[in-house]
């Protein structure tokens, strides 16, 4: 399977694929480790391979990567034991640190391999966002 290169990580929650996107240090590595530690898969941390299939998007990691996740102030570590080979992508998380996010903001999509996904700007250092997520993700 070949696929788009972005710069984004994936983790995989309750089954729903989550994009995250972000500026280099705007803490998406940072959001997808307490995903993690409360349930989530990693797919892919720093590169994310995206392609589609029957109307469906989906990310992997590049081999070169997979497995690993760099943690500011720790470096790269190996997590093997919480890796998904591939998730079905349903939902994208753009972080944006010290952004207030709107109350209800408007519904926005973005496009990947052709495929529209909803996108929502978060900022992953505020207590809520872990806990907003993780109920979204249930919905």
């Amino acid at each position: 399977m070949t696929g788009n290169l972005i710069h984004a990580g994936c983790v995989s929650l309750h089954g729903v694929g989550i994009i995250i996107t972000g500026d280099s240090g705007s803490g998406k590595s940072s959001l997808a480790a307490e995903l993690m530690v409360n349930g989530a898969q990693l797919v892919a941390d720093d590169q994310l391979l995206l392609s589609s299939l029957d109307g469906f998007l989906y990310g992997r990691a590049p081999q070169t990567i997979k497995g690993k996740m760099e943690l500011f102030g720790f470096g790269v570590i190996d997590v093997p034991s919480c890796v998904l080979d591939s998730a079905q992508i349903a939902l994208a998380l753009h972080c944006v640190p010290d952004q207030t996010p709107q109350r209800m903001p408007q519904e926005a999509s973005v496009m990947y391999v052709g495929i529209a996904i909803p996108i929502f700007q978060v900022d992953p250092f505020h207590p809520s966002t872990l806990a907003k997520v993780l109920l979204f993700s249930q919905t």
